[in-house]
């Protein structure tokens, strides 16, 4: 059998590692809403899942503003789609562990 023909042209693959705990972490700091806004571009912030409109809510509670999703320029009306906010302890794991795994995907 001949050996296989190299690609024509000067491309590599790569994967990106990250952990995911670590976004986790950075999404509970301060920082998270930061993050969110430079990770993500409007359009997927806009299609972006629940537990990441969650955690923006919460960063704007935690910053004093009225809703963590005028922080990046989210009109009201995905506001109503995020639901009540977690009650427990484990349902905010939950929460933060969705979203940090949606942005590691990015």
């Amino acid at each position: 059998m001949p050996p296989p023909l190299p690609f024509p042209y000067p491309l590599r693959i790569g994967t990106d590692i990250c952990r995911v705990a670590r976004i986790a972490h950075i999404l509970r700091s301060r920082q998270g809403a930061r993050f969110i806004r430079r990770v993500l571009a409007p359009e997927e912030l806009a299609c972006a899942r629940p537990a990441i409109h969650q955690v923006l809510k919460a960063a704007g509670a935690q910053s004093g503003a009225n809703d963590g999703e005028k922080l990046i320029g989210i009109d009201g009306r995905d506001v109503d789609e995020v639901g009540q906010e977690p009650n427990t302890e484990s349902e905010e794991q939950v929460i933060y562990g969705r979203a940090a795994t949606y942005m590691a995907g990015r």
